[in-house]
């Protein structure tokens, strides 16, 4: 175990907080400059450990704070962390516990691992982990080491005592010593008593000859006055017997009364609560009929609304199907004229395209006999000089020719695939038409079966809100009748609880509360055994008829509010609950492991009595608390029945009306009133608790059925309004596909006839490229040929005549195409831009769903007018039924106010009946209790006279009372001489004589203890001396060990001083024969030798210098820690007035201790960090102080800053700055 971290805050010169951790186990070094804060960090560790601030005032506690620059530390707070790894301290289960102490003007708290914890206790622990209160030096301050160097050989005698804990034995033989001395006390005492009790035995022994004589006419006179007290016995008999027959006869009387009146008081309060329930019915049935008639007005409006939005939305759908059913027929006729116009349009572009096919060749034919008769002519001007000029102008022709063909091929090859392009796109475009048609197919289906299940879900919403209303309409009357009952229940529950003691019913309340709080506290379980283990208070545990309440609530007693638990653990919990919460009450408690019921015992005279137990109906569970209550206790027919059996077999017995008479002579009884009476509330309460029960568990269904016709409603709603979106979005969707399919059927048309006339314009290329390989040709035919003007005329002429003909034919095909032209140009315009036009608009009235929408919405209106309708004859049915039980409720209120006032009437009767036979029952009562008192009394002194012999007590059997009271008189007259005489004086001189033999036993006991103590204060005492002399061995030992290595070629040793004897005084002489040796010591010195291990250097502690001093004091000081090891030790500039070269032993010697303990240690000397395993550094900086870890370089410039100039000094330096 050692120190592994501290944490200072706020006290002394450390203001914020500063953290030392990972500190060695072994040697840890604190370095800083004079005034930085070293001692306030030793400090600071004595704060939380040491005793010395152990009691601090409150000016010393505010000195502790820190106080600065800035405003004073309100709090200071030290936390050592401790390794514990090694389980030195078996209370802790985890490697490491802290212990803080914190300290402001006002409080001073311990903490252990963030416990409050006191002073004591970290004591305790602290000893528990070796660190001794006997020795004192596992922290050295500065001034100690100087204390001890200057010490005297007395002074380290009792250092040495205090090492060796002779204080133990020391208080055990001053215990001794008291108990001695009181023995000793004891003795002397009973030795005085004992003379005294042979004085008054002399004494008693005269006394008993007088005796003899009073006692012979003492025993005449109580036999004159014991039959006397019989004779009173007898009289108070006979009267009580008269006074108990006229009781009877009253209190039958008054049992009669008392039920009318409890009866009449029942019909009262039944016809009270009635009245009131109708009153309330009256009330509520008042607002819910303003309610109705409001609701009736609000739904009559909202149904003229609703029958005007149908009649618009009728008039709409019909309008709609109307246009719907012509376009129909419009469509169907379109198909026909359509059919029959494509059918033309099919079988005349046949025609169209062979006549265009040849009026391009005719054309062709034509521009070829043109051209060829235009060479001809050209030939024949004679513009060429030579054959070779013309073949040239031919080749630059033929050249250009060739070119213009291969330019209009590629443009005929892009025309045709942008043809496929177009035809690809028309085609597309058809795909995509009759996708759109099945998509307008689907949508209609689509919206039919949404309107189909709309229609469906309407209907089941429809039932749900009728069902739902009529279920909240149930769930308001079972709330009221609900309210009703705990609105009485409350009423009967307060009249249970006034029917206690305030303090009891208090009690009742907060246990009953802590219970409840438990419960509901309960999450985890952890409470299971409290909760389940109270049971309740006794009353509410039984049950019987009540006809015998009076007698168990009369026997029972207060214990009916005793609370029934488990265990006495779970009375102590609820009782500590009851204290820690501040709640008031008185609550006592039957534990069912504590209490044991006695045996029922049999009753004999079975036939006017049985036991009470058996009326009372329980569990098994709680049998030993009833058999304890009522097992002793018999229920009889009347009094003198009670009275026999008492008397007879010893039982407290009790009537029906709650008359008691104890097996002990009293009777108690009277008047009680059965209105008050705890157990018909209870019973009260029993019977309205399943009632409430039940109608709870009626509303929590009704609930559930709320919750599920709103959840279901909610979810109808739901799917209408996603249908309405459903259908909102296929509106839209249908609505854009629609005009798509209008556009693409444009574009269609706009392609077909993009094709058309691209057709045209190819078939006039290909007649082109044809004519223009023709015109090369004939070009090609020109080379070579002789430039003669006669064969060119010929030629000439030929081709007027072929180009003439050409002509006529391409007129001809000319007029035809022009034509069939027309035909085709007539049926296509009617197909684009009439029919197709009017048959896209029918398909659209005919694919429309306006027409579904509206029809649904028709179809809400419809249904929700019929609603309407229906709530609306609903409301009004229900507000005439309300009407009539309104009525008739008003009738029967006066009904029951008649009857009311005719039941107090006869109540009032009875109660007038009571008073009269309570008062005289109170009477006979007193009557009887008097005489029941006169009766014991006489018993009583009876009891008193003693035993007499019968001869004795008939002899004046036959005497008048007045005789009798004559002969007393006389008797008592005579025994007036015998005043004086001590009656008790045979009893005293027996007691008197065990009482003197008892004390000599006494007296030989305590001599034997006295004995016994003296042989205890010599073991004592030679323990004492033997543990000295032994712990004075090891100290010198380790001195010597210590002092070598710290000075190896000096030598030291302790030396016991003993007082001298006077060899004259023989009992000095004898006394030191017996004594032991240590007794005789009388302080110990110390002998050191520096130079060598001759005796002749010896020196004696007080002839050594300062530094010499310090050395030897330093080692006493570790021969202490070797003979009492402790975890960890402290030390705060121990090497201060060392030189170099002994600091340096010094520091060895430390390290070589540390391998078994930790060392903390300030020093403002560098040769400790020569073995230090960690040094901290402090630093003092704007008046606050700061530490932490450094390495050995850093540590020394900390001491280079102190102090520049390595001289040794003798004299130790400043102390550190306090604050």
């Amino acid at each position: 175990m050692y120190i592994k971290a501290i944490n200072i805050t706020g006290f002394r010169s450390y203001r914020d907080r500063t953290v030392i951790d990972d500190l060695s186990r072994r040697f840890n070094v604190v370095v800083g400059q004079n005034g930085s804060g070293k001692s306030n960090f030793f400090a600071a560790i004595q704060f939380v450990l040491s005793e010395d601030f152990a009691h601090l005032s409150a000016e010393e506690r505010q000195n502790l704070l820190h106080e600065g620059t800035g405003n004073r530390a309100t709090v200071a707070s030290i936390e050592i962390v401790f390794d514990n790894s090694d389980r030195r301290l078996a209370a802790f289960d985890s490697n490491e516990f802290v212990i803080s102490r914190q300290v402001s003007a006002k409080k001073d708290q311990y903490f252990i691992d963030g416990r409050m914890s006191t002073r004591a206790e970290i004591s305790s622990l602290m000893e528990a982990a070796g660190f001794s209160r006997s020795n004192p030096y596992y922290i050295v301050k500065q001034g100690k080491i100087a204390e001890l160097a200057t010490a005297t050989d007395l002074t380290r005698l009792k250092l040495l005592r205090e090492v060796a804990g002779t204080r133990i034995y020391d208080e055990k033989k001053r215990e001794s010593m008291e108990l001695l001395n009181d023995t000793e006390e004891k003795i002397t005492r009973s030795k005085l008593l004992l003379e005294y009790m042979d004085q008054r035995l002399e004494t008693l022994e005269e006394e008993k000859e007088e005796l003899k004589e009073y006692q012979k006419h003492d025993k005449n006179r109580r036999a004159l006055e014991y039959t006397l007290l019989n004779s009173e016995v007898r009289d108070c008999k006979k009267e009580f017997d008269n006074c108990l027959k006229k009781r009877q006869e009253l209190q039958m009387a008054l049992n009669q009364a008392e039920n009318e009146k409890f009866e009449k008081s029942k019909s009262v309060t039944a016809a009270e609560l009635e009245i009131r329930q109708l009153e309330n019915r009256e009330k509520a049935l008042a607002d819910e009929i303003a309610a109705g008639r409001e609701e009736e007005a609000k739904l009559s409006e909202e149904k003229t609304t609703s029958v005007l939005k149908m009649t618009d939305l009728q008039e709409l759908v019909d309008r709609i199907q109307s246009g719907k059913a012509n376009s129909e027929q419009q469509l169907e006729e379109l198909a026909v004229v359509i059919r029959g116009k494509e059918v033309s349009l099919e079988a005349l572009k046949p025609k169209y395209n062979e006549l265009l096919q040849k009026q391009a060749d005719i054309e062709g034919d034509v521009n070829i006999a043109q051209r060829k008769l235009n060479n001809l002519y050209a030939k024949s001007d004679n513009r060429y000089a030579t054959v070779e000029e013309r073949d040239q102008y031919l080749k630059k022709r033929i050249q250009e020719t060739e070119n213009y063909v291969q330019d209009n091929n590629d443009h005929m090859r892009r025309m045709e695939r942008a043809f496929e392009d177009e035809r690809n796109t028309m085609r597309e475009a058809n795909e995509r038409i009759q996708n759109i048609e099945q998509d307008l197919m689907e949508h209609v289906n689509r919206i039919d079966q949404m309107m189909s299940q709309d229609d469906e879900n309407r209907e089941l919403l429809s039932d749900y809100s009728r069902q739902l209303h009529a279920a909240t309409t149930n769930r308001k009357r079972i709330s009221d009748q609900l309210f009703e009952l705990e609105t009485q229940y409350d009423h009967v529950k307060n009249s249970f609880y006034q029917s206690f003691p305030k303090p009891v019913s208090d009690g009742i309340r907060s246990i009953e509360n802590i219970v409840a709080d438990l419960k509901t506290r309960n999450t985890d379980g952890r409470y299971d055994k409290y909760i389940n283990g109270y049971h309740g208070i006794v009353i509410k545990l039984m049950k019987s008829d009540p006809m015998y309440f009076k007698a168990l609530e009369a026997t029972a007693g207060g214990t009916l509010t005793y609370h029934v638990v488990e265990t006495d653990e779970v009375a102590l919990f609820l009782l500590k609950e009851m204290t820690n919460r501040g709640l008031r009450g008185e609550a006592n408690f039957f534990p069912l492991n504590r209490v044991f019921g006695p045996p029922t015992r049999p009753l004999e005279d079975k036939s006017n009595g049985r036991h009470l137990l058996s009326v009372v109906q329980y569990s098994q569970k709680y049998a030993n608390i009833f058999q304890q209550i009522f097992s002793g206790t018999i229920l009889v027919k009347d009094i003198p029945s009670g009275r026999r059996i008492s008397q007879s077999e010893r039982f407290d017995c009790i009537t029906i009306d709650g008359d008691q008479v104890s097996h002990l002579g009293p009777m108690t009884g009277g008047y009680v009133d059965i209105r008050k009476s705890r157990l018909d509330i209870m019973l009260n309460l029993s019977k309205l608790e399943p009632q409430i029960s039940e109608l709870k568990e009626q509303l929590e269904n009704l609930n559930r059925e709320l919750n599920d016709y709103e959840l279901k409603i909610k979810d109808l709603k739901h799917a209408l309004a996603k249908n309405d979106q459903e259908r909102e979005r296929i509106q839209m969707e249908h609505d854009q596909i629609s005009t798509e399919k209008r556009e693409l059927a444009e574009l269609r048309n706009r392609v077909a006839l993009n094709i058309e006339s691209g057709a045209e314009d190819l078939l006039a290329l290909k007649t082109k490229n044809r004519e223009m390989v023709a015109y090369c040709e004939e070009l090609k035919s020109q080379f070579g040929t002789p430039l003669t003007n006669e064969a060119i005329r010929e030629e000439i002429q030929k081709a007027n005549e072929e180009l003439k003909r050409c002509r006529q034919r391409f007129d001809k095909v000319t007029a035809e195409v022009g034509d069939v032209k027309i035909q085709k140009a007539k049926l296509e315009s009617e197909l684009n831009s009439c029919l197709y036009r009017r048959r896209e608009d029918c398909l659209q009235k005919t694919t429309a769903i306006d027409f579904e929408v509206k029809r649904n919405e028709l179809q809400n209106s419809i249904m929700e007018t019929e609603k309407l309708r229906k709530s609306l004859q609903e409301c009004y049915e229900h507000n005439m039924t309300m009407n009539k039980e309104l009525s008739d409720i008003r009738g029967k209120m006066l009904d029951l106010r008649h009857n009311l006032n005719e039941l107090i009437e006869a109540r009032n009767d009875a109660d007038a009946t009571i008073s009269n036979n309570t008062g005289d029952i109170e009477l006979l009562r007193r009557r009887m209790n008097d005489l029941n008192k006169r009766r014991d009394e006489a018993l009583r002194k009876m009891k008193e006279l003693g035993t007499l012999p019968v001869d004795t007590i008939t002899a004046y059997g036959s005497l008048r009372k007045s005789e009798l009271e004559e002969k007393w008189m006389e008797s008592v007259r005579f025994m007036k001489k015998y005043t004086n005489v001590n009656r008790k004086a045979l009893d005293q001189f027996v007691r008197s004589a065990t009482e003197r033999d008892e004390l000599k036993s006494q007296i030989e006991e305590l001599e034997r203890n006295h004995e016994h103590i003296n042989k205890l204060l010599e073991a004592t005492d030679t323990r004492k001396y033997d543990v000295l002399y032994l712990t004075f061995k090891q100290v010198a030992k380790n001195f010597h060990d210590v002092f070598k290595k710290l000075v190896p070629q000096g030598v030291g040793d302790l030396v016991m001083k003993t007082a001298p004897v006077d060899q004259n005084d023989r009992d000095a002489v004898e006394k030191s024969k017996t004594m032991h040796v240590m007794e005789r010591f009388i302080g110990v010195g110390i002998r050191v030798n520096f130079n060598d291990d001759t005796s002749e250097g010896f020196r004696e502690a007080f002839s050594l210098s300062g530094g010499q001093k310090t050395l030897v004091a330093l080692a006493l000081i570790f021969a202490i820690q070797k003979c009492d090891p402790a975890p960890f030790y402290l030390f705060d500039e121990i090497d201060a007035a060392l030189d170099r070269e002994k600091r340096a032993a010094v520091a060895a010697l430390i390290d070589d201790f540390s391998s078994s303990a930790q060392f903390i240690s300030t020093t403002f000397r560098p040769e400790m960090l020569n073995h230090a395993n960690r040094c901290y550094g402090v630093r003092f900086r704007n008046k606050i102080s700061f530490i932490s870890l450094i390495n050995p370089e850093d540590a020394v410039e900390f001491l280079s800053k102190d102090d520049d100039d390595e001289v040794e000094q003798e004299q130790p330096p400043t102390n550190d700055m306090e604050f």
